[in-house]
């Protein structure tokens, strides 16, 4: 669920215009870009550590196929989101009810 956060911290800070209402912790500029650094941190080790080794192949376009598109079709294996969500939801603890042990 936090990978997913993150990608969508970094969508939003793609588009700080449309998304300047958005701000809900009222972080300052500083803060948000602290923010997304440590989501694309997060989003890079998450995709380093999992391995994905799904072929990704080529689809030739244009004339005499001089250009190619990334990403056709692959079929992937995914999590089951419903048991995950249901798991994380039974396990998982509001912000507020954190401890903080200073560590």
């Amino acid at each position: 669920m936090h990978s997913l956060h993150c990608l969508n911290a970094v969508r939003k800070g793609l588009y700080p215009q449309y998304y300047k209402n958005h701000n809900k912790a009222n972080a300052s500029e500083f803060e948000q870009l602290l923010h997304i650094d440590h989501c694309i941190e997060q989003l890079r080790q998450v995709i380093q550590c999992g391995g994905d080794l799904t072929p990704v192949s080529l689809r030739q376009y244009g004339k005499e196929g001089q250009k190619s598109l990334i990403g056709t079709p692959q079929i992937h294996t995914c999590r089951d989101w419903a048991a995950f969500r249901e798991w994380y939801l039974d396990k998982g603890t509001e912000w507020g009810n954190l401890v903080w042990t200073g560590i």
